[in-house]
């Protein structure tokens, strides 16, 4: 348990991460129009950050902080210097693997949140191939939020799909 942090006087808090958000964006120069574009988000995104709505996942952080040329820890928790280090190297090359297939891990979570929706208890295999061509679905979309249009198109096509199957197969029980 992470004990409470003492009041040390005339010493302000340490900055959100929202905040550091916004001081690194403006020590490099950009607007919020200029970042979401670098980051390939939409500008609403990167305003909802700055004002600590929402949260980039993994993978943004690691986009986020090589975008501002900032240290994905220090901007994320405040941790360490603000410069990035040796030690960032690898979480930014994990970034640029997962860049090349950025759609999978969003199709795979949509796929486990339907099967789970759907009260299917699927395998692991069978979740990673249905995920793998639920995402070919948004291979050559030009940005992401079309990206994710396309990937839950596709999901919503094969809870359709899936929903038509079992209604076959309880009807075809229900005859014998």
């Amino acid at each position: 348990m992470a004990r409470p942090r003492k009041n040390i006087p005339n010493q302000p808090p340490p900055p959100s991460w929202a905040q550091r958000l916004v001081d690194a964006r403006t020590a490099r120069g950009l607007t919020q129009a200029a970042l979401a574009e670098a980051y390939g988000q939409s500008q609403s995104v990167v305003s909802d950050y700055e004002r600590g709505r929402s949260e980039p996942n993994i993978d943004g952080w690691g986009r986020l902080a090589r975008v501002l040329g900032v240290s994905p820890a220090w901007l994320a928790f405040g941790i360490g210097t603000r410069e990035p280090h040796d030690g960032d190297a690898n979480a930014l090359r994990l970034t640029e693997g997962q860049k090349q297939d950025r759609h999978f891990s969003r199709a795979l979570v949509a796929v486990a949140r339907m099967l789970a929706d759907e009260g299917l208890d699927a395998d692991a295999l069978l979740t990673v191939q249905l995920a793998t061509r639920i995402a070919q679905a948004a291979q050559d979309a030009t940005d992401n939020l079309e990206a994710r249009d396309r990937i839950d198109r596709a999901i919503e096509a094969e809870r359709l799909e899936l929903r038509q199957g079992l209604d076959a197969l309880i009807k075809n029980r229900v005859r014998r």
